[in-house]
């Protein structure tokens, strides 16, 4: 198991009070030393066919977590702060599925403001769209902090203004019967 999966571990189990440690074992666990493996998974693999990134609070400090689909060579890594947590095997895709890769994950960073977001997509985009802001209206207060946009095969969301979650999609263009 790699540490930041251990460090996530200890900061879920102290936060709920589930375990004999304390706040400053969590302290001690972030700052140890970790691996950023996302540069040799590019450099081995190249761009994501798809990825996933959000930015979480555990235990106080600001973790970003990442999933990065390559779906030709049927894998995902998933990553916690840059260091590779888990492989996961995924299904053989179809060969008429446009995957986005012309977004990059590294461009987009924790708490990068809606305006920035929203340029840094509009401008990797092919057809030059930016996404647009999804009605969010009908989620009542659970939903007034938070912004949604989509566009051209990507998902940006916002609490409060400032970029909390990025998610590309692939687009099937097969239609069963």
């Amino acid at each position: 198991m790699s540490a930041l999966l251990v460090v996530v571990a200890l900061a879920t189990a102290c936060s709920t009070g589930e375990s004999g440690w304390s706040d400053d074992d969590i302290v001690a666990a972030f700052s140890a030393d970790t691996v950023d493996d996302r540069e040799g998974v590019l450099t081995s693999m190249g761009t994501p066919d798809t990825f996933a990134i959000s930015w979480e609070d555990v235990g106080g400090k600001v973790t970003k977590v990442e999933s990065w689909g390559y779906h030709v060579f049927a894998t995902r890594v998933d990553f916690i702060d840059g260091e590779a947590a888990l492989t996961t095997d995924l299904p053989i895709p179809d060969h008429n599925t446009i995957y986005p890769g012309w977004y990059h994950p590294e461009v987009f960073t924790a708490l990068m403001p809606t305006t920035d977001a929203l340029a840094v997509a509009g401008d990797a985009s092919p057809a030059g769209h930016t996404p647009e802001k999804v009605d969010l209206s009908g989620g009542g207060e659970d939903t007034e902090r938070l912004d949604l946009y989509a566009g051209d095969q990507i998902m940006l969301g916002f609490l409060d203004g400032q970029l909390v979650y990025v998610e590309t999609v692939a687009l099937a263009t097969d239609v069963a019967p």
